[in-house]
């Protein structure tokens, strides 16, 4: 403990390296408070300020530059991961890294320059600190301290990732890719970089539209109960008749048509075998198999605003990614029963209720429990007028808004039904 009295850079960047693979560990508690003691080290080393730059040499002013935005970004994709809120809060007070390779920072130098012709793999660390920077901003406007689809944030929001693609460098373009600038060993790094920031910023447009998705969903069943129930409302009873119900639409259809470019950019990659970590790919694959499986319920409550052809499309590359992790992790084979048989439920419950005149009451099966291990079968579930029976399957996706277990209606892990012990792999074989 008495490393704590004071702490120094090399302690946050040990921290940093244990969070970081801590994230990919049976230890998503240990992950998360690494990262936040890392965080809190580097606040009171100064790290989140520039002051006193000048006179520093520009190796140690780049070591603090790029150890602080380490912080930030784990900081935001570890509370991404797990829904929690983000302690570290974003500023514009310290210069990002400068995009310089290595060799050519010189100790004694005040500045340090990139040779003309050669591409920096430091430009990835750049662009990929403007999107931690736009996470945060969704993370605290968007899930906290409630999920919202306020209408003024999401359209900034929007256009924050719109600036962001229209300014990327061009070297890290996803479009437009210059072939003979990716051959060769640095070429490969470069791909896959690529690769990488474009599925980060499809993914944080899919968080962006996901509340507003979640809530037209729900939206889109309650109508389909009410005529199960003899309430007289026809297929119009879903349409969108005001500008929120419009927005709200339009939201979804947006939220899925980018969960279907965020699937097939992580197959394009996985077959050119450019990808990034496992399992940040597993989040983004189990977030898009969630999407489908209430997109599709949504079809079946009457909704036509999804492509059904690209439902499909999406739920094929989701599950073929899926299965080509489980080759080498077997667990990631039980998360894809999981995810599996989630949609079978789904279907199941919807084909039982468009064949009955009274809504489906018949008990399914929930979940795995929650993280920390307790049960939403309390007097809080209890129906309520307008509300299906807590047996519901379906009912219990929309009545938490994806999130069983921490507050902020995040689609984490255990959102979709999958525990801590289900996604971080438990020692000995323990499920």
């Amino acid at each position: 403990m008495d490393v704590l009295d004071k702490g120094d850079l090399a302690h946050v960047q040990a921290l940093l390296l244990a969070g970081d693979y801590a994230h990919s560990s049976e230890h998503p508690i240990r992950c998360y408070n690494t990262v936040g003691l890392a965080c809190r080290i580097a606040v009171g080393l100064g790290l989140h300020t520039d002051k006193h730059a000048d006179q520093r040499s520009a190796m140690e002013n780049e070591v603090r530059r790029r150890v602080w935005y380490g912080c930030v970004h784990l900081e935001m994709a570890v509370c991404m991961t797990l829904g929690r809120p983000p302690v570290l809060q974003v500023t514009e007070g310290v210069c990002v890294p400068a995009a310089v390779d290595d060799e050519f920072i010189c100790p004694d130098n005040t500045s340090c320059r990139q040779p003309e012709g050669i591409v920096s793999q430091n430009l990835f660390v750049v662009e990929n600190i403007r999107l931690a920077k736009i996470l945060g901003k969704i993370l605290s406007s968007i899930y906290w301290p409630s999920p919202s689809s306020d209408f003024s944030a999401l359209v900034r929001l929007d256009g924050l990732l719109e600036d962001f693609k229209g300014s990327l460098v061009s070297d890290l373009r996803w479009w437009g890719v210059d072939k003979a600038k990716q051959q060769g060993a640095r070429g490969h790094i470069l791909r896959r970089q690529t690769n990488v920031l474009h599925a980060r910023f499809l993914h944080l447009r899919v968080l962006l539209y996901r509340p507003s998705f979640s809530s037209f969903c729900a939206a889109a069943r309650r109508p389909r109960q009410r005529r199960g129930a003899g309430s007289g409302l026809d297929e119009a009873g879903i349409d969108a008749s005001t500008l929120q119900d419009v927005f709200q639409a339009q939201c979804a259809t947006t939220c899925v048509q980018v969960a279907y470019e965020l699937s097939a950019s992580l197959r394009a990659a996985s077959e050119v075998e450019a990808t990034g970590a496992w399992w940040f790919r597993f989040f983004y694959l189990m977030t898009c198999g969630g999407i489908i499986i209430l997109a599709e319920c949504a079809q079946a409550g009457g909704s036509t605003h999804f492509n059904q052809q690209q439902l499909d499309a999406t739920w094929e590359n989701t599950t073929v990614l899926l299965r080509d992790i489980g080759r080498e992790n077997g667990r990631a084979r039980g998360y894809l029963d999981h995810l599996v048989l989630l949609k079978d439920q789904a279907r199941s419950a919807h084909f039982s209720m468009r064949n009955s005149v009274v809504p489906s009451r018949a008990s399914s099966p929930r979940p795995p429990a929650s993280p920390v291990g307790e049960s939403r079968d309390g007097p809080a579930a209890q129906a309520t007028e307008g509300q299906p029976e807590p047996g519901d399957f379906m009912a219990s996706l929309f009545h938490d808004n994806w999130d069983w277990s921490l507050d902020g209606g995040m689609p984490t892990y255990g959102g979709l039904g999958f525990g801590d012990e289900f996604i971080f792999p438990l020692p000995g074989g323990l499920a």
